[in-house]
């Protein structure tokens, strides 16, 4: 799957894209706009982007979970050096363990949701010039037949490929 961002000027243009998008076998959910103009994205019947998408949440979590998965493995071999992992204060360590794996993610995605992803910060000057972003996730047979369709519109400007 490959990530494709483009520039349009104009809502009803950015609709008839879909359309003919759709008309040429890409799927609706693979098309997805991110516009400082919500109520236009809503009556033109375009999707919006995921907000969830527009932060650093996901990748920070991720980041988290592999530095709680450090620090309960640290915790463990701690517990066993001190003899605390046997049969009766094992159930206890584990616990200990999750805990420390699921609040480092939770805490990761939560400082996450602050920051914005590193995509969308250089999208985000087309978004304040009042420009609407066009975001294509695509295979390889959908791409081809989107090419074909793009080249259509020629106001239309390829920003990132991903």
């Amino acid at each position: 799957m490959k990530d494709t961002y483009f520039v349009a000027d104009d809502l009803d243009e950015v609709e008839l894209i879909q359309n003919e998008l759709m008309e040429a076998g890409v799927e609706k959910d693979s098309i997805s706009v991110w516009s400082g103009d919500a109520y236009g994205v809503d009556t033109h019947h375009l999707k919006a982007e995921n907000e969830l998408l527009k932060t650093d949440a996901i990748p920070s979590m991720r980041s988290g979970l592999i530095f709680g998965l450090f620090l309960s493995g640290v915790a463990l071999f701690g517990f066993l050096g001190l003899g605390l992992m046997s049969s009766e204060y094992m159930s206890a360590g584990l616990i200990f363990c999750g805990l420390v794996i699921g609040f480092c993610t939770w805490e990761a995605g939560l400082l996450g949701l602050r920051r914005v992803h590193r995509d969308f910060t250089q999208l985000g000057r087309y978004v304040a010039q009042k420009k609407h972003i066009i975001h294509l996730h695509l295979g390889d047979k959908a791409e081809k037949a989107a090419n074909k369709v793009l080249l259509k519109h020629p106001a239309i400007t390829s920003v990132r490929m991903g």
